[in-house]
């Protein structure tokens, strides 16, 4: 409540960092807002669609391709993502770009993907990061956590006190 000066319980579901990243949506007008949020949302659709593509290196047209397209582009919780707009769309093509770098030996750009990925959805993001970490990529922990820093300094400089979000996200663990 403090943070939207409302009089509503705002209980946060997605991090601070979340927040820093969607910040520069906030200056537009809510109709515009949307439209582009709509609109990446679609673009993140086509995204993921081609990146499996290419990680699958299988041709465009063979059936194999055109049922993935198909199963994907039915899938309902790929519906409910778009319909509630919900972020998950940006990060999973972020998450798939990440490791198509990491298959092209570019460690500290698929580090960074991740580490956008991982500060929009970190339920997502983490866990491919704990892989490369696992398989001992330290240049795609290192991009990650300069992504991150970099995500965490922008979130400092909001005028919104961390100390006031964190009774939010007690609350919203609560609930």
């Amino acid at each position: 409540e403090r943070l939207v000066g409302a009089s509503l319980q705002v209980a946060p579901i997605y991090p601070p960092t979340t927040f820093a990243l969607l910040s520069p949506f906030t200056f537009l007008p809510w109709g515009w807002a949307n439209f582009v949020w709509l609109l990446l949302g679609l673009a993140g659709v086509a995204a993921t669609i081609f990146l499996l593509w290419r990680l699958r290196r299988s041709r465009a047209g063979d059936l194999e391709t055109m049922a993935l397209v198909t199963f994907l582009l039915s899938f309902d919780p790929l519906h409910q993502a778009f319909h509630l707009g919900n972020v998950a769309l940006l990060v999973v093509p972020l998450v798939f770009w990440a490791i198509l770098l990491a298959q092209r030996e570019q460690d500290w750009q698929a580090g960074l993907a991740i580490g956008i990925a991982a500060s929009l959805k970190p339920q997502i993001g983490v866990w491919v990061l704990l892989y490369y970490l696992l398989r001992g990529r330290k240049q795609v922990f290192l991009g990650a956590l300069a992504a991150g820093a970099l995500v965490a300094a922008i979130l400092l400089l909001q005028p919104v006190a961390l100390f006031n979000a964190i009774s939010d996200y007690r609350a919203n663990l609560q609930y």
